[in-house]
């Protein structure tokens, strides 16, 4: 028989405008999410799936763990496809539950999808219990490269398998045996990409309450860098009747800590569900008056109506229309062209007819672009205007040069948008030559 202690803290850290992190702290599950996604796709999505996972039993066996990372899964993909500007959106989800078997032990359930992770600090030792799902974890995997080359490599965000991409999900899971004095490390890349295993089992290894080791390990991740979200949740395994018990953290990011002196006497209430929202079909044509007469005043009052029925039909489309073209084209994003940064105006992958257009190439190249935003350049990073675009990759160019992977050439401080040829006042004798290639077809990497 054990009990639970924990602390858990998420923070923006030093680089990045928002946190698209959450953690979950719900005795006696335990969850951290990294969201991924351009504008606030991110955070709704890491929202998303750990509002979700709430869901399962209050004492979730490996299975119901399981389920309940699946239905986070549904929940975030069903959201993304019903709302445009979080297209593509998704994230990771690593989860920690205690339950107890029909024969009365109790064991630990441990779920896992991305590159979120969970270690096991036990006796004066570090393990990572989960695998990461990301494209240099497969090539370490392989063999085709060494864990020092992984740390430092420039597709190292680069994920394999996230939570909300696709309709179903494959979980990684596991049943562990917890023993009294065990640590368990819940956390999101922000932190084990500034703290080498070495810092994190000094960290770990401190006899304070875990509350306080959360914080420590927040702080020195933004002290190494901060270069992105950070979220922390750690969990102490002790004596039954020592747990639960934790204080109630303030967080930057969403943490939902219930009772946790009262954890059988929530009421299940089960996963929540999405309820329809009834449509009224509307006519497509106005409906049918009574008989006219032969009278020419009648005819003329019904030729008003269906004239004034008509030009608001053309007027409510012509509205529909100019918003559908002000929505594909008052947009921008960063992504790839040509192996080089570049900022491109539309939406990635396009939007209706609209596609994306190149407006400007930097000579800022892929390798070259800092590791912890490689993932969000290739996806394509959305700003609301074209000069937060500029300035964002000025600010790639500069840490880029502050980590000494800026080729030769420099970001130019203007920018120039892509032209076109004007049109000669008099027919020009024969064609000439552009004095540049036009702008190439572009293939967006998009979420």
């Amino acid at each position: 028989m054990v009990g639970l202690r924990w602390g858990a803290r998420t923070d923006v850290g030093r680089v990045r405008a928002a946190n698209q992190d959450a953690v979950l702290a719900d005795h006696p599950l335990f969850a951290v999410a990294d969201g991924m996604g351009g504008h606030a796709a991110g955070e709704v999505a890491a929202a998303t799936a750990l509002e979700a996972l709430r869901g399962v039993a209050r004492r979730p066996s490996v299975a119901d763990l399981v389920d309940g990372v699946r239905r986070s899964n549904g929940a975030v993909f069903e959201r993304s496809i019903r709302d445009l500007e979080l297209r593509g959106m998704g994230t990771t989800l690593c989860a920690l539950a205690l339950f107890r078997t029909e024969d009365g032990h109790d064991r630990l359930a441990l779920a896992n999808v991305g590159d979120s992770r969970a270690y096991l600090f036990r006796r004066g030792t570090l393990r990572q219990l989960t695998r990461d799902h990301s494209y240099v974890a497969d090539l370490v995997a392989a063999g085709q490269i060494t864990e020092e080359e992984a740390l430092h490599h420039p597709n190292r965000n680069m994920l394999t398998r996230a939570l909300g991409v696709e309709p179903s999900v494959e979980v990684d899971h596991w049943e562990l045996v917890p023993e009294v004095g065990d640590r368990y490390l819940l956390c999101s890349d922000g932190l084990f990409n500034e703290l080498s295993d070495d810092e994190l089992r000094e960290l770990l290894d401190d006899d304070v309450e875990p509350e306080a080791v959360a914080t420590t390990l927040v702080e020195r991740a933004n002290a190494a860098g901060g270069r992105d979200n950070i979220s922390v949740v750690v969990v102490d395994v002790v004596a039954d009747g020592e747990g639960p018990g934790a204080p109630e953290p303030a967080l930057g990011g969403w943490l939902d800590p219930d009772d946790p002196n009262d954890s059988h006497a929530d009421e299940d209430t089960g996963p929540s569900s999405t309820q329809a929202v009834p449509v009224v079909p509307v006519p497509s044509s106005p409906p049918a008056p009574p008989p006219a007469t032969p009278a020419a005043p009648r005819r003329r009052r019904f030729t008003w109506r269906v004239g004034l029925f008509v030009g608001a039909v053309v007027a409510v489309l012509a509205v529909a229309t100019l918003g559908l073209v002000r929505y594909g084209r008052d947009a921008w994003f960063v992504a790839i062209d040509d192996d080089h940064v570049a900022i491109f105006r539309g939406h990635p992958g396009g939007f209706l007819w609209f596609d994306p257009t190149l407006e400007q190439r930097y000579p800022l190249r892929l390798e070259a672009v800092p590791p912890a935003e490689v993932q969000p350049v290739l996806e394509g990073r959305t700003f609301s205007s074209r000069s937060d675009a500029v300035t964002y990759v000025r600010n790639l160019a500069r840490e880029s040069a502050e980590l000494g992977l800026t080729p030769t050439e420099t970001i130019p401080t203007t920018t120039t948008t892509t032209t076109t040829t004007p049109v000669p006042t008099t027919p020009p004798a024969a064609p000439t030559a552009p004095t540049s290639p036009p702008p190439p077809t572009t293939e967006v990497l998009g979420p």
